[in-house]
């Protein structure tokens, strides 16, 4: 009898014992940008462990690493997600180029200088943020694959939580549902740099202030035992607060370290602090990432001891990781691609709902892969009245509906930029300031009212309305006046038109055209309309003063997929224009056809990049006084020459640059590459078809240094023609010279 109770109450122990539930693991991740990579060397040594882990939450940074670990990815798979992800172009929203309308190309070529400053009609306005976060999303959505929504972030293979800022309370948010995207970039959105995130009616930002490190969170979710993964910046020291950004970034990580301290304050002997030597590695190099990931292993790795007690036998870990992966496998995601039944849209723009639909071109019951759909969402940002478009894919039992959101930029319709110009020749200068003002949204088709203005050495006044017409905008009319006022070379026939004699002049015009037009796609229009321009030539010093009348119909194509206007690596531009030209000046009528044909080729190799130009223009015209004139002379225009040295009716020019990227100056937000440029040039003008040959053709060549900013190339160059014609030049800002 002794020995069978002996036996039922070890066997009773015994199965208690195995009845008895493991303690539950919290993983909290602190943030620390670039550093985050360290997290993906910590998760290697726990997986390399059998270390199960059941609670997961970070912020910034750590929001990321802890979200594709809470989808149920493996250490592997975000190592190769984040290395291969490029974070800098993050942290910029210009849209490039190529994306752009031809209309919007040309804009953004004369105002180079995007403020971002805003106007209602009542007050002016500045966006949340200096960058919107659209760049980011997208890549926080392809990392996720567009995973559908949670109703709670308990849903998730490893029960998840993002911590952030609510700018109101200045107190910690715990987003616990949602779009995990959003939860993401909330948590990330460092106040200032990027837009806050807008949910539940919270204005939320970076979490890393006020807690980096979210131990209590985790207990809050029934850990008992927390690994925490502490990647803050240390305190510099007085030797290092050299600079005034050396002081904000201190102000920045002692708020960090203070919420962080609070947090470890919680840890109790059973929790595990491990804390990366990688002070090295900054927030921002994100190029440094592959260096992280070891310090985050080694780091762990010192704490084995204590790790290695949390470790599962191989089948129970097996069993964990078969219970993830049938999870992650129950998500909707965009992985194998998606059919779309239904196009959802919600905007707060006066551009209509259809006119979205039809702009963003997915069509109902075709196969899209995410790429694909990114690709279009950034085509519809590209309309550049947007300040986010995101998507979210909603699964029904019966449809599978694409949400597009389309957010209209809070500090408009009206926008403004701005534009610098400097041009130093000798001891001669040009400068000009320049600001424009685009009325936007003004119908269900997206209609504008654009003015611009120039003042200094040159003055402009240029004002449109622009509509489209239709939903497609394919199509479009405008209606626009402008003024122009300069000083410049300009030629005078003598009496028996023997000699061209060159004068500096008081030249201005006033010009108003309509035309309608069509957009063959973002890099292609036609253009057809009828324009009427008055000038007067006012010779300075004498007595000569003329004017002129110039009305007609023309017809122009233009073709621009140059990637950038004034160092473009790729992609050609194609000018033709085309007028039937009434002309009147000094009591004489004149009929006659002007054409202008001017075409670009890029083509880069590596750091070296080739540039042609061939350009080509005529009008046989027997006025003393033009009004059309054909001008060479200027920076790679035939250099050595001042701008507008040669003036005619007929001009011929061809030139071949070379451009060689020295530094590249990537600063993640913007970019200053310098160059190493040279050319040779050759053309001239003539007066009359008659008198044009070859063997007349100036040639010349050009060095210099080229820096391409944000308000446009800053330039130091010389030039040298044929007749020993030479020139300095300086250019800042917008160039005069196209």
């Amino acid at each position: 009898m002794y020995r069978w109770c002996v036996f039922v109450t070890c066997l009773l122990l015994a199965s208690v014992s195995i009845a008895q539930p493991r303690p539950k693991i919290g993983l909290a991740l602190g943030g620390g940008g670039a550093k985050g990579a360290a997290h993906v060397g910590v998760l290697k040594v726990l997986e390399q462990h059998n270390i199960p882990i059941d609670y997961v939450a970070g912020t910034s940074m750590g929001a990321y690493v802890a979200a594709m670990y809470g989808l149920g990815l493996s250490a592997e798979e975000i190592e190769t997600l984040m290395l291969s992800t490029p974070w800098n172009e993050g942290f910029s929203d210009r849209i490039e180029r190529q994306r752009l309308s031809y209309r919007k190309k040309q804009q953004r070529d004369d105002f180079t200088i995007d403020s971002d400053i805003g106007f209602n009609g009542k007050e002016f306005a500045l966006p949340y943020g200096f960058i919107q976060g659209e760049s980011m999303a997208k890549l926080l959505r392809l990392s996720t694959k567009s995973v559908a929504n949670f109703k709670h972030f308990d849903q998730m293979p490893i029960p998840y939580r993002a911590v952030a800022l609510d700018l109101e309370k200045m107190e910690p948010y715990v987003l616990t549902k949602g779009n995990l995207v959003t939860a993401m970039q909330a948590s990330m959105s460092v106040p200032g740099a990027l837009k806050p995130a807008e949910v539940d009616g919270r204005f939320l930002a970076d979490g890393g202030i006020v807690n980096n490190l979210p131990v209590d969170v985790l207990k809050e979710m029934g850990a008992d035992i927390i690994i925490a993964v502490d990647i803050g910046s240390s305190l510099s020291n007085k030797e290092d607060l050299d600079s005034y950004i050396a002081i904000l970034d201190q102000l920045s990580s002692y708020m960090t370290r203070s919420s962080t301290q609070q947090q470890i304050a919680l840890m109790t002997e059973q929790d595990i602090l491990i804390r990366p030597e990688i002070d090295a590695i900054g927030t921002g190099a994100f190029e440094d990432m592959p260096q992280a990931l070891p310090l985050g292993e080694a780091a762990a790795s010192a704490h084995l001891t204590k790790l290695t007690k949390l470790g599962l036998s191989d089948t129970d870990y097996q069993v964990y990781l078969t219970r993830k992966q049938t999870r992650r496998a129950g998500f909707s995601s965009t992985a194998d691609g998606i059919i779309v039944d239904r196009v959802q849209i919600e905007s707060n723009s006066k551009l209509a709902d259809s006119s979205i639909e039809a702009l963003l071109g997915i069509k109902a019951g075709k196969l899209y892969q995410q790429e694909q759909l990114e690709e279009d969402i950034k085509d519809l940002y590209a309309l550049d009245i947007f300040q986010r478009v995101d998507y979210e894919i909603l699964t029904f039992k019966d449809e599978t509906v694409l949400k597009v959101v389309a957010d209209e930029k809070s500090w408009g319709p009206g926008y403004f930029d701005f534009s610098f110009g400097l041009e130093q020749l000798g001891r001669d200068s040009e400068v000009t300031i320049g600001a424009a003002y685009t009325l936007s949204d003004l119908n269900a088709w997206g209609a504008e009212w654009r003015s611009e203005a120039l003042v200094g050495t040159r003055s402009r006044l240029f004002t449109e309305f622009y509509t489209p017409l239709g939903d497609l905008q394919q199509f479009y009319w405008n209606v626009a006046g402008e003024f122009n006022q300069q000083e410049r070379n300009f030629f005078v026939n003598s009496e028996d038109s023997s000699s061209v004699q060159y004068f500096q002049t008081d030249y201005t015009t006033y010009k108003g055209l309509t035309s309608l037009g069509w957009n063959i796609r973002a890099n292609a229009i036609v253009s057809s309309g009828w324009s009427y321009e008055y000038g007067e030539v006012d010779v300075i010093g004498t007595s000569f003063k003329e004017d002129f009348t110039v009305q007609g119909p023309f017809f122009f194509v233009g073709v621009d997929t140059l990637d950038d206007l004034n160092f473009p690596t790729t992609g050609q531009q194609l000018d033709l224009n085309v007028l039937y030209a009434y002309q009147s000046s000094q009591g004489i009528d004149d009929e006659s056809v002007s054409y202008d044909i001017d075409w670009r080729g890029a083509k880069t190799w590596g750091r070296h990049t080739g540039i042609m130009r061939l350009s080509y223009g005529g009008i046989d015209s027997d006025l003393k006084v033009p009004a059309v004139v054909k001008d060479l002379g200027g920076y790679q225009n035939l250099s050595g020459l001042s701008q507008y040295e040669l003036s005619g009716n007929y001009k011929t020019f061809a030139s071949l640059v070379y451009n060689y990227r020295m530094l590249d100056n990537d600063f993640g937000a913007f970019k200053l590459p310098m160059y190493l440029s040279m050319s040779i040039e050759q053309g001239n003008t003539w007066q009359s078809s008659s008198e044009i040959k070859l063997e007349d053709m100036i040639t010349a060549g050009s060095i210099g240094l080229a820096v391409n900013s944000n308000i446009g190339p800053i330039i130091l160059a010389a030039g040298l023609s044929e007749g020993g014609n030479s020139a300095v030049y300086l250019y800042l800002g917008t160039p005069f010279l196209q």
